[in-house]
Order: C-alpha cells, then structure tokens, then sequence
C-alpha cells in the first residue's frame, strides 16, 4: 500500500490565500517630521520618536548635544540619554554654563539654576535653543532616584512626597539627611519651609504659606486680588488670561508700575534670597519670580512684553483644599 506524502497536498485553507509580502504601513496615520524640508516620508510610529529624529538630523550646526556641565565631555544626541546621563552623573551643586550662542549671561551656574536659566530663555522666544539648553528647561519634571538608598525606583518631583510614603518610618529615618535636603520632614514627610520652618501638608499648602507669609505684597492691596505671575507659573503663555494650576486664572492689566511698593518688598527678598534653591526643589514654578533674576539671561523678553514682576490681577482663585489631619485642624484641636 502507498502512502502519499503529506506535504503534496496542501490544506485547502492554504490554497486560497495569496502569497504575503512586506506588511504594508499606512503612512497617514504616523506621525511626521515638522522640520522643513525633511526627506523623511514614512513617519514615525511612536511618539518619542519624532523628537528623536529632530535632535538627531536637523539640530544647528555645532550642536552636537554635548553636556553643558563642566569638566564633562560626554554628548548625548538623544533626550533619554541626556536625561539618564544627568541624573547618574550630576548633582544639582555641579557647575555648567550656558551652551547657546551670543548667551549675554552665560554662568557658570549649578545645575538646578543652569535650569532656570535656560527656562528663561525659552519663554524669551529664541528661535532655537541648542539642544542641551531645551533640554535642561525640562529638567525641573526630570525623575530622580527615590532618596531611599535601598530603593532604585526613579520618581518625578512632585509623586515624590507619596512614593517615600509608601516606605516604613524606620527607612525614613535612616535617610533622614537626605530626605530633609529635599524639604520634607523625614517621619510625617510634611514640607518644611526653609524660611521660618513651618510644615505644610502638601505642596498646594505650602506655596499658599510662602505667598502669604514670604512673597512681598502690593502695599495698598493687602489680600490676593493682585499678585506676580512669576510666583508659580507652570509657563508664560500668550494672551491676555492666563491659568496657574496653584493660584487660579490671571489677567494681564500691562500697567506693572500702578500699584506700588514699600521697602517692605526688599526686605521680604532679602529674606527669600538665602533659600531659593530649598524653595526650587519643593517648587520647580517658582523660578520665574525676581529672586532669581541674577541668572536669568539678560535681555528676556515674553513676546511682545518684557519680563516684569506685577501687572497680572487674579480674577479666579483656585480653591485649597485643606486635606483631613492638616496643620490647621490640628492647632484647632
């Protein structure tokens, strides 16, 4: 008896289907290079690599993503390889200087100011920034390791708070320097300012404690109805409103010069000077007030309006919130 082979004779299935080539890309719906002129065509399929592309094809001439840093000749064409190499290898003390071109204030700074700086001149409307200097204007949301030594997790600024939470009290305290370095208070993990020392459950309380009782106040308007915009802003933006996640929407009356000051407003800074780096860290936003004035660039600019301290009115306050067990219930109690 014969066998036939198996192999001559096909499943039917197999016989209708046609051969199979290179799986085919739709390319309207990839995400594109907005770079001018690029000869890319297929796009790109996820998000990160669009940004990737532009870092790596049409950065100026000389922009070769070098670190900004110091004594550091590492270059990092990518922004998660810039990001990776910053946290393992910088501190926020370490020096850097400016890397755009024609910088008339150019450092050298620490880090965390290299980062207001250069967040400055973003927001100045400079065409292009060389790509460590955009870079470093996203510093401020960069993670860092937990400051738990054991722990290896990485944790944005703000999630920082909750993730050493979620360590035992007893890790807390064995890391307490480092902990208390950051502004929380190593056992409750409440905000400790710098300033006067006072706790604060959380980060909407606490920047509601420094524009109280730190931050200089028109001398004729004695509540919040008029306050400077770069307390807290996330970003300048165009426009006549604008939102602060913290404080609530402003308005711009371009009149900076109307409400007049005391000496009490230099004092107040005077005051605030000392800490502005401790109050960076528990507030990236804070950047854009005047105490840090000294290392913005000098010729900043917001598009059509040059960078000043007041002329914003709050016409919508953002309700706080005070969360259950907080300071102000325990001194009621």
């Amino acid at each position: 008896m014969v066998h036939a082979d198996s192999n001559m004779y096909p499943e039917p299935h197999l016989l209708s289907q046609e051969p199979q080539g290179p799986k085919q890309i739709d390319v309207s719906k990839r995400l594109k290079c907005k770079h001018r002129g690029c000869p890319n065509r297929t796009g790109f399929g996820r998000k990160a690599e669009p940004e990737r592309h532009v870092m790596a094809c049409h950065a100026p001439k000389g922009d070769d993503g070098k670190c900004p840093m110091l004594d550091c000749d590492k270059s990092y064409p990518r922004r998660d390889k810039f990001r990776l190499h910053l946290m393992k290898n910088h501190s926020i003390d370490d020096l850097g200087v400016c890397p755009n071109e024609g910088c008339d204030n150019p450092g050298p700074y620490p880090l965390d100011l290299l980062r207001v700086h250069e967040e400055i001149h973003l927001i100045s409307g400079i065409p292009r920034l060389y790509q460590p200097a955009y870079l470093l204007t996203n510093f401020k949301k960069f993670n860092h390791s937990c400051l738990i030594g054991s722990c290896k997790k990485m944790v944005k600024h703000d999630k920082l708070q909750a993730h050493l939470l979620s360590h035992n009290v007893n890790q807390r305290r064995e890391h307490r320097d480092a902990i208390e370095k950051w502004g929380y208070e190593a056992v409750t993990m409440r905000l400790i300012c710098p300033v006067c020392g006072e706790h604060s459950s959380d980060r909407a309380q606490f920047a509601r404690h420094i524009k109280e009782s730190h931050l200089p106040q028109p001398k004729d308007v004695v509540t919040s109805s008029h306050v400077c915009i770069g307390y807290f802003m996330d970003r300048y933006r165009e426009g006549k409103y604008r939102q602060d996640n913290l404080l609530g929407i402003f308005e711009y009356t371009g009149d900076p010069e109307s409400f007049g000051f005391s000496q009490e407003e230099d004092r107040m800074l005077g005051e605030l000077y000392p800490w502005r780096r401790e109050l960076l860290r528990l507030l990236p936003d804070i950047c854009f007030h005047i105490m840090f004035q000294d290392v913005w660039p000098k010729k900043a600019w917001i598009g059509s309006n040059r960078l000043n301290r007041w002329g914003f009115k709050l016409i919508k306050e953002t309700p706080i919130v005070e969360p259950s067990g907080s300071s102000r219930d325990q001194n009621d109690n």
